[in-house]
């Protein structure tokens, strides 16, 4: 996906929101360990095959709007961030993080998705346990949950 596609997609959320009765299809895409080492659109940051296949299959789902989920930068809404700020790599994960400071992101998330999401959105979440967990309460679906790596990079391929 561009970043040209992006853009063009954030337009037609806002006018769908404006518009449709229905709820929001939101994909929460976990964020990857492989990072260009530049400042990119927050779809082209992350490098890996694993999160590029996340992508692909939440584009191939037809989801009115991506948002990544980053131990380092919270929510990154796809489209609604020009260039995500970023001049060296981080190899910041929840899984590091003590609890206060997991608890202190999942605070942060939630309210970010209340606030970029106001109306009622369905949840489709493609990520780790960790970022799922820090999800709390928020209704979400998981169609990858309780699958190894092999399991979830079989299911993205075949379910597009």
């Amino acid at each position: 996906m561009k970043h040209t596609q992006t853009t063009d997609r954030s337009a037609k959320v806002k006018t769908r929101w404006a518009t449709s009765l229905t709820a929001l299809r939101v994909a929460l895409i976990g964020c990857g360990q492989e990072k260009a080492d530049h400042a990119l659109p927050a779809d082209e940051l992350y490098t890996s095959s694993f999160f590029r296949m996340k992508l692909d299959w939440a584009i191939s789902q037809g989801v009115d709007q991506i948002a990544i989920l980053s131990a380092k930068h919270g929510v990154i809404v796809v489209g609604m961030d020009e260039v995500l700020p970023m001049t060296d790599p981080y190899n910041d994960s929840l899984s590091s993080l003590p609890k206060a400071e997991r608890v202190a992101w999942a605070d942060a998330v939630t309210y970010q998705l209340a606030m970029e999401f106001p109306f009622e959105t369905e949840y489709l979440v493609l990520a780790g346990a960790d970022y799922r967990e820090g999800l709390g309460d928020l209704e979400h679906t998981c169609p990858t949950e309780g699958m190894g790596i092999g399991q979830q990079r079989h299911f993205l391929t075949i379910d597009q």
